[in-house]
């Protein structure tokens, strides 16, 4: 990505290109899923560990194209919101029968969320 380009836009195209990669491959993510669903409580466990240090990791990345340091509550803010939509639109996409593509989903969530945090971000008012 353009070392410009905003950090949200740069993680958004990433999830993006993620989600048309695993479009081919619907029916092994299904499969997945249902075994995440029959884990015990150490798989859940272990899975939350798992997306605790992605989030940490593209964290670390979004800070990065700041030039700041993991410790901006931007990054990790940016970062846990942006992997909660995917996760969201993962969830939502394997659950559909109707044959929306993964990519439209996370596109759906992306403008929804948008539109709450402008929503919410009204209410605080100008910054300073």
């Amino acid at each position: 990505r353009p070392a410009d380009e905003h950090p949200m836009r740069s993680l958004a195209a990433a999830m993006l290109d993620a989600a048309e990669r695993m479009e081919a491959d619907r029916d092994q993510h299904l499969l997945r899923a249902r075994l995440l669903d029959s884990l015990d409580a150490t798989g859940d466990y272990e899975f939350h560990l798992l997306r605790q240090r992605w989030v940490q990791d593209v964290t670390g990345l979004v800070a990065e194209r700041l030039g700041t340091t993991a410790g901006d509550p931007r990054a990790g803010a940016w970062s846990m919101a942006l992997m909660s939509c995917f996760g969201a639109a993962v969830h939502a996409w394997l659950v559909r029968t109707d044959g929306t593509p993964l990519r439209s989903v996370l596109a759906e969530v992306l403008t929804g969320t948008a539109e709450a945090m402008g929503e919410a971000a009204d209410l605080v008012g100008p910054v300073g």
